[in-house]
């Protein structure tokens, strides 16, 4: 069975990203398999918008990398962000699946449209 937690501790985010300054709230939310970690994304919260980056699975899996999406999304939510943002465009297919828009090289939606109804929404 699979699950997703998000990690808040910022001492072991700060050892995993240490090429990063922070700012703002962040997590890195992990897929796990049993014991077994197979995927994660780092998100940060500013006000009303969030941004994921560093979407890793262990294989090319849509359906977890959509799962640590939506668990992001969730995630930024629950902390009052409005407008999801991701620059990570290496898997832009679960990405415009899920109603993400691209915009100067950033794909961004509303966080309630992008969580909405299906997984399968019509793409351009």
């Amino acid at each position: 069975m699979l699950f997703f937690k998000p990690e808040t501790d910022i001492d072991t985010i700060k050892a995993l990203y240490s090429d990063r300054q922070f700012d703002s709230e962040c997590a890195r939310i992990s897929a796990f398999d049993g014991d077994n970690e197979i995927g994660s994304v780092f998100i940060s919260v500013r006000s009303f918008n969030c941004y994921l980056s560093d979407i890793e699975v262990s294989d090319d899996d849509a359906l977890l990398v959509e799962g640590l999406i939506r668990s992001a999304l969730n995630f930024a939510a629950n902390r009052g962000a409005y407008i999801a943002n991701c620059a990570d465009n290496s898997y832009e297919h679960v990405l415009k699946t899920l109603g993400f828009k691209l915009s100067e090289g950033v794909y961004s939606g509303e966080i309630p449209e992008l969580l909405k109804g299906s997984c399968c929404k019509k793409t351009d």
